[in-house]
């Protein structure tokens, strides 16, 4: 009986399709299946409502069908699979299908099927949400080219799948939840594989059964990397110090003790995570000549070898959630130590240069704004009679005195040096637009904001009197932790005639002057300011608590027991509407921003503020729709020195 010949059919749409597309892309991991159906007329597509209004025209009219799955290798290396596809989702977690092109309130439901050569589409474009919109039946079939499938680059997902494939075809393998309690034969004779990873994704507290890795796994000589996750693992055979290609090693949350002397002296290694186990000490004799990243938090170490310090790569080592009783200086020279604020300060303080100078701590507080006082009063009892007076007390002790902004209008080029967010600054003559760099190709800083200290002065006591300050942004891509040899922001202060400022459109930038911006500048918008009292947020308190310590101190009592009374209370209390904020708290959902640059920076994280929040707003976008801090030393915002202020940022 002959195969059904390759077909198409579209609700009573007129399609054709183009050749399809199976591989295994880059990096990628499953195999990749791609079916793209072409409208003969994209109107026609387009006012029936199947097409979105992007897609017409006579460029337009096309669905692209995309699955990506894994566990497909079938015999032969046909691939073989099915997948339920419920509004445009897989049950499967490592299958993914994709629809583009079609109309957005639209969504698939059906099935793709991969089996002898074929790969079939069938199920019912449909909205969800409204039973009046058109739907469309969708059948396709096609055949596809399995001899051209290179599946090197492909993640086998069971052992039974590995068995279909030859031994050399098999390089990635990730086995979720595998029950075997002694890495098998059919692993271990894998000579080609390069990455395995064995995983483990289920509830808090589920344990993988392996207990042995067995001296086998050292024929594995082409290791690149090796993940086990979750297991019931207490040791690991000296016979892995021989995977001499191994780059990334990962045993995390099993029972290891103590690791063989041979994985310290691994000579390709990048790579090494032990986090979650009981490991009580570290060798002092290493080499590791590649390794760039160790982690080592969570196990029962006392303190840790000065020899991790001349590890000559190393360039991130996490050593948070230990019992640390003492640590060595010389671990002060790794770039990106990670302690928990408590830990950092309890060992190996950092010294933040002209916080002696001190500052006036009165300004942070809302004692001195009776208005502010009255503010706070009002809102603590409209979130409730029966409000604990535990949180009074700690709205008092923690309350700042800031300023909201909420956008107005779109900024007028007349009005110089009003407080603005976007557009181009209003610098005074003689001053060059910033740019950042080391070359004649210097590119310009993104400006984010002006605010007008003097119009802002009866609102609060800490910034300048007079003059404007100006916000500036190399690129967010600098607030993710890439080291720089230039500020990530950058902030001026103006204190001259206003009579002398100047419109930034002098300047003329255009997008090839900056990083990435697609538009000259961010639209500009003005804003007006609102007095306002900000809370601690209550979500993060827990990880936050050393911050407001002492404001815990006066509180009293069970700190657990009160950070569950005081949860959603801010929500309640903060609830005034604003763009943007200057010297408000701002939110994470770890560290704070104060706590965050502290460990980055130095000093007392209770020295830090957080001077300005600018929300996503408009073209101004931040990761996913997150916060942009910019976060100043009180010592140094005291003097008016603006010459080393910090970044960071929170996107969920």
């Amino acid at each position: 009986m002959s195969s059904p010949s390759p077909h198409i059919r579209i609700g009573t749409l007129a399609f054709a399709l183009d050749s399809p597309r199976c591989g295994v892309p880059p990096h990628g991991g499953g195999l990749s299946v791609e079916l793209v159906a072409r409208a003969a007329d994209p109107e026609a597509a387009h006012a029936a409502g199947l097409v979105h209004d992007y897609n017409r025209g006579s460029d337009g009219g096309l669905l692209r069908f995309r699955l990506t799955a894994r566990s497909v290798y079938g015999p032969g290396g046909v691939p073989a699979g099915h997948f339920e596809i419920e509004r445009g989702r897989t049950q499967d977690p490592y299958a993914r299908f994709q629809v583009e092109g079609a109309d957005y309130p639209l969504g698939f439901n059906g099935a793709v099927a991969l089996a002898e050569g074929r790969a079939t589409v069938r199920g019912q474009f449909a909205c969800s949400y409204d039973t009046r919109a058109p739907s469309f039946d969708v059948d396709i079939e096609v055949t596809l080219d399995v001899e051209t499938i290179d599946w090197s680059g492909y993640v086998f997902g069971s052992l039974d799948e590995i068995a279909r494939a030859p031994q050399a075809t098999v390089q990635r393998a990730t086995l979720a939840f595998p029950e075997f309690e002694t890495l098998p034969p059919e692993i271990t004779r894998l000579g080609a594989l390069r990455s395995l990873t064995l995983e483990n994704r289920q509830a808090h507290g589920f344990t993988l059964p392996l207990r042995d890795l067995t001296p086998e796994i050292g024929r594995l000589r082409s290791l690149e990397a090796l993940a086990i996750n979750g297991a019931a693992l207490a040791d690991l055979p000296p016979e892995i110090g021989q995977l001499e290609n191994l780059e990334a090693l990962t045993v995390g949350t099993c029972d290891l003790t103590s690791v063989p002397d041979a994985v310290w002296h691994l000579p390709r290694l990048k790579q090494l995570s032990l986090a979650g186990n009981r490991l009580g000490s570290i060798p002092a004799d290493l080499d590791l000549p590649a390794l760039t990243s160790l982690n080592l938090s969570r196990n029962a170490l006392r303190t840790v070898p000065a020899a991790l310090a001349d590890l000559p790569a190393l360039d991130h080592l996490a050593l948070e959630g230990n019992p640390l009783e003492a640590l060595p200086d010389a671990l002060r020279s790794v770039p990106r130590l990670k302690l928990t604020i408590e830990e950092r300060q309890r060992l190996l303080p950092v010294a933040y240069p002209g916080a002696d100078d001190g500052y006036p701590e009165a300004v942070y507080r809302i004692d001195g704004w009776p208005e502010r006082k009255q503010q706070l009063d009002a809102l603590l009892e409209a979130a409730g009679a029966d409000l604990d007076a535990r949180v009074r007390t700690f709205a008092e002790q923690t309350a700042r005195p800031s300023i909201g902004f909420q956008q107005v209008e779109t900024a007028s080029s007349d009005r110089l040096g009003r407080s603005r967010f976007g557009g181009m600054p209003d610098l005074p003559e003689g001053w060059d637009y910033p740019r950042f760099g080391s070359s004649e190709s210097d590119l310009a800083y993104e400006f984010i904001a002006q605010i007008d200290c003097e119009a802002l002065a009866p609102l609060q006591d800490y910034l300048p009197r007079a003059g404007v300050l100006y916000v500036f942004l190399s690129t967010i891509h600098d607030v993710y932790g890439r080291g720089t040899a230039y500020p990530i922001v950058l902030v001026r202060h103006y204190d001259g005639p206003r009579a002398a400022l100047r419109p930034g459109s002098r300047f003329a930038l255009t997008r090839d002057d900056y990083f990435e911006m697609l538009d000259p500048e961010y639209e500009p918008m003005e804003v007006a300011a609102a007095a306002r009292v900000s809370l601690p947020p209550s979500y993060p308190l827990r990880q936050n608590t050393y911050l407001f310590r002492n404001a815990l101190a006066a509180v009293g009592g069970d700190e657990d027991d009160f950070i569950d009374a005081y949860q959603g209370v801010d929500e309640d209390v903060g609830e005034q509407e604003f763009n943007h904020e200057l010297g408000g708290y701002g939110f994470s959902q770890h560290e704070l921003p104060e706590i965050e640059v502290a460990l980055a920076a130095g000093g007392d994280p209770a020295d830090w503020f957080t001077l300005l929040t600018v929300q996503s707003r408009g073209s101004m976008q931040w990761g996913d729709a997150g916060d942009l801090y910019v976060v100043i030393h009180k010592a140094d915002l005291a003097r008016s020195d603006f010459s080393r202020v910090q970044a960071t940022m929170y996107s969920s």
